[in-house]
């Protein structure tokens, strides 16, 4: 047997270590494996990374092949700097005086060695998986509190970071982290008590597959849109392909709570033949909401589930009807709360405790946040997908303001289509609203390279706004971009914060500025903003 000996990092920016170590032989277990030359069992490894650059005297690397850089063209530089072996899924040729071990499938692997590594800590987790376009975050938070106000110990994973009870542990540059990561806040989470965790999972997470080997006693699909993450998938089959690997991750017979009123969804699990359980206006869903009432602090309607619903833990809940009052703004945020609410009675709360979270959960951070609401209102909202755009601005238009400035960040390094119908479709609502100010921006010095937008992109997003005729400012730079809004704003108006992560900081401009004026009291983090 291979007993090569490593020491797992996990690889972030804290730079994290383990110290202790493990026979290769024992996490690659069960495991077709070819060593070459076969002389590892005489090597310890001291950490363990998929990223050249972190190669160090001792390492373990582990080569994962990718669309825009492939791991195994880094390997003689893994040697170089020392590679005590090399994890590869094919062959490389040429001479190395490092140890290759060449397994199938080096993304499984690398996710087998990072759940063994960490003790498997999945297997004593109830794990809920989350999938869809938009609306995981949101969904996702609204979740965790039902499941909180029910006194269950929770974790969560996903774009506002590590959670355990409510409270941020750790931050994620990614929504679901790579394997190594993943594994040791799974780890995190069940030693600080969690029963329960729930997680999202981006398409990029499922094809790359940085959660094989994880089961989900019940999953959640929001919606399955098309354009996103085309700089990824080359067209929407295969951006459904990938979606539907979550299916993979399943318990068998698990309940997979679903949007029944996105059209793609609606037909997708019940060809899949799964314990779907269906959330729409119409009266053929097996949850149907009705009685919806918006207004300018909320929205009001009722959630009525017809046939008792499946426990994880046994037996049913319901028939219940529950009417629901939210602080939340618009009928993307509707269903959220929704299939939050139903797999939160699934999993164990009771209606009056799912119905009280509802009323008193507030907004995700820049997930249709009013940051503030004084002689004017600020909305904040990260949008990246025309369909978002416009739920967007469904909410603004029920709302009324007297005029409307919006600045806009342009989305990065997601190719150009999708930025070209983000622009015709905020066009679209620009002329319908009437926008008094529209601003456009590329973040720059602000987006990081991940998000950086290139010429190619802006132009895209940029040429439907001036065949419509708008009167577009164009300001590079994040800050001077939000103060030219936010100078023109009047009493009654609504100013406008739209965009992904070249917004991110955005919100805190704002209120920087506001502050700067009396209009708000900033202390640290904290503010005193009003919101609905």
């Amino acid at each position: 047997m291979l007993s090569l000996r490593i020491m797992i990092v996990s690889p972030t920016p804290e730079g994290l270590r383990q110290e202790t170590p493990r026979r290769i032989g024992d996490l690659l277990r069960d495991m077709e494996m070819e060593v070459r030359p076969g002389r590892a069992a005489e090597l310890e490894a001291t950490s363990i990374t998929s990223r050249s650059e972190e190669v160090r005297p001792g390492t373990l690397f582990v080569a994962l092949p990718g669309t825009s850089a492939d791991g195994h063209t880094f390997i003689a530089d893994a040697a170089r700097r020392g590679a005590a072996a090399i994890l590869v899924e094919r062959d490389v040729g040429g001479a190395f005086d490092v140890p290759l071990i060449r397994v199938s499938d080096a993304r499984k692997a690398l996710a087998r060695l990072a759940a063994r590594w960490y003790g498997r800590p999945a297997a004593e987790l109830e794990l809920v998986g989350i999938t869809g376009t938009a609306g995981k975050t949101s969904t996702l938070c609204l979740f965790e509190a039902a499941l909180i106000a029910a006194g269950t110990r929770v974790g969560s994973v996903g774009s506002l970071g590590i959670n355990l009870d409510g409270r941020t542990l750790d931050r994620s540059s990614y929504t679901t982290p790579d394997p190594l990561l993943l594994h040791r806040e799974l780890a995190r989470l069940r030693d600080g008590g969690a029963e329960l965790v729930a997680m999202e999972a981006t398409s990029h997470a499922l094809a790359q597959r940085r959660i094989h080997g994880l089961t989900f006693r019940m999953g959640i699909f929001t919606n399955l849109l098309p354009l996103e993450h085309s700089d990824y998938h080359p067209d929407f089959d295969d951006y459904v392909r990938s979606k539907t690997l979550f299916f993979e991750h399943l318990e068998p017979g698990a309940p997979l709570i679903y949007n029944r009123d996105d059209p793609v969804t609606r037909v997708l699990i019940p060809y899949w033949r799964l314990n779907g359980i269906s959330v729409g206006t119409s009266n053929r869903s097996m949850v149907h909401l009705a009685d919806t009432v918006t207004t300018a602090t909320g929205t009001r309607y009722s959630i009525r589930v017809s046939s008792p619903l499946p426990r994880l833990a046994g037996g049913t809940v319901g028939p219940v009807d529950l009417d629901v009052r939210l602080q939340l703004l618009g009928p993307a945020n509707r269903m959220n709360a929704s299939l939050a609410a139903v797999a939160a009675l699934c999993a164990g709360a009771e209606p009056r405790e799912v119905k009280d979270a509802l009323a008193r959960f507030r907004p995700p951070h820049r997930r249709l946040q009013v940051i503030y609401r004084g002689r004017f209102t600020l909305l904040d909202d990260t949008v990246g997908h025309p369909d978002s755009i416009s739920a967007f601005f469904d909410v603004v238009a029920r709302l009324r303001p007297r005029h409307v400035h919006l600045v806009w960040a342009v989305r990065g390094q997601r190719g150009e289509e999708i930025n070209r119908q983000n622009g015709e479709t905020l066009a679209i609502w620009a002329e319908r609203l009437k926008l008094e100010t529209l601003v456009v921006t590329r973040s720059d010095g602000t987006a990081d390279e991940l998000n950086r937008v290139d010429d190619e992109e802006y132009e895209a997003a940029l040429e439907p706004l001036q065949r419509a005729g708008l009167e577009v400012r164009e300001v590079p730079r994040l800050e001077p971009a939000v103060l030219a809004a936010l100078e023109r704003a009047s009493d009654g108006d609504l100013v406008a914060l739209l965009g992904a992560q070249g917004m991110d900081s955005g919100q805190e401009i704002a209120l920087d500025w506001l502050a700067a004026r009396g209009e708000v009291e900033r202390s640290g983090e904290a503010t005193n903003a009003t919101a609905p």
